[in-house]
């Protein structure tokens, strides 16, 4: 499956990053202790979206309804 990466709005990065990644790899990595504000990305991923952190970062990521891909030969 798959589908586009919208926005992230933060309202806290506290101490650590945030890193957003599908099947490919990673997507973006945003900075610790970053200032409240939306970022806008508007990028296809593949496979799966993920938001991973390590710390208790307060985070919104918006996305498009799951597509489907299909295996061309």
């Amino acid at each position: 499956s798959g589908g586009v990466l919208g926005n992230v709005i933060v309202n806290t990065t506290a101490a650590a990053t945030v890193v957003i990644s599908d099947a490919a790899g990673t997507i973006a990595t945003l900075k610790a202790s970053i200032a409240e504000g939306s970022y806008a990305f508007n990028v296809a991923y593949s496979g799966f979206l993920k938001v991973a952190t390590t710390s208790t970062n307060d985070v919104t990521v918006t996305h498009s309804s799951t597509v489907p891909t299909y295996a061309t030969s």
